[in-house]
């Protein structure tokens, strides 16, 4: 069964073996004759979507290079988003999809910090890097939508006695965050 590919913006690199379509009399023109069509353009997506779950065949929707940036960097502005990808971009798209931001940081700034759980000595290591590295404005910016990955994970349940310790290095990297985008904008 033929396999249909949504292009909303029309900014998606295509699968090598897909025909690209821009009309609705080209898309029933290759309707069953090869085995992908990729469809470009909002309300022609919205249109060939329907007509095609109609007739049960499978949808995958392509998302630009800086749309799949956006899904995961938490909300971070999409400016920034975009270039981020236009300085990294031969990196970045060598990453696997889908891709996950752990490993978009990872491929921009090796280091082992990027895999670790989220704790006090992570939180440590991610400020001594943020010092050290002294990251472009774009990278520290999304390199802190990784922040709230790891402050949902600190909400574990820790021994007692941590507690504290780690109210206070959430207090700590909130402060040293704050103070960071503020200089940034």
């Amino acid at each position: 069964m033929q396999t249909l590919f949504l292009d909303k913006t029309g900014e998606c690199e295509p699968p090598s073996d897909a025909l690209v379509i821009t009309t609705e009399v080209s898309f029933l023109e290759h309707l069953g004759k090869t085995s992908a069509l990729v469809v470009r353009g909002e309300s022609l997506c919205r249109w060939a979507e329907y007509l095609w779950l109609a007739r049960g065949g499978p949808v995958v929707s392509l998302l630009s290079p800086v749309d799949e940036l956006m899904e995961c960097t938490l909300g971070a502005d999409r400016g920034v988003v975009a270039q981020f990808y236009e300085e990294h971009a031969a990196i970045l798209n060598q990453l696997p999809r889908p891709i996950r931001l752990q490993s978009v940081l990872e491929a921009v700034y090796p280091t082992e910090m990027w895999r670790g759980l989220p704790n006090v000595r992570h939180a440590a290591q991610w400020l001594l890097w943020l010092d050290e590295t002294d990251p472009p404005s774009t990278v520290s910016r999304i390199s802190l939508a990784n922040r709230h990955w790891a402050m949902s994970s600190w909400k574990s349940p820790f021994p007692r006695m941590w507690k504290r310790n780690v109210r206070f290095c959430r207090f700590f990297v909130l402060m040293c965050c704050r103070t960071s985008i503020s200089g940034m904008t």
